[in-house]
């Protein structure tokens, strides 16, 4: 059964880091310096906020040197994506299909 999801216009919130990554919105944006081994998961299902397909979230998380965020809750990384780099500023543009939760991550060259 094909779904269909009324959009009336996009919606960009820039928003304070959060370690539960929206997918009811069309796109969230956040920086953050990492300073802690954060664990990032999809938000969870709550005030009837369903995850949209199509829906994401581009975090830019600046590294500490030390510092990695891992990724839980039914995530997978993108064949694309680089590995997370501590030493540098990372851009995790995370994307939901309607099945799975994606991620992407990427340096500048």
């Amino acid at each position: 059964m094909k779904k269909e999801y009324l959009r009336n216009q996009p919606t960009i919130i820039v928003s304070d880091y959060n370690k539960q990554v929206p997918f009811n919105v069309s796109v969230t944006i956040c920086e953050h310096t990492l300073i802690t081994n954060d664990v990032l998961r999809p938000a969870q299902i709550t005030d009837g906020h369903a995850p949209i397909p199509s829906y994401g979230a581009i975090y830019r998380l600046i590294g500490d040197g030390v510092h990695t965020p891992s990724f839980s809750g039914g995530f997978l990384k993108s064949k694309a994506s680089n590995d997370y780099d501590p030493a540098t500023l990372n851009l995790i543009v995370f994307l939901y299909d309607g099945v799975n939760y994606w991620y992407t991550i990427s340096q500048a060259a």
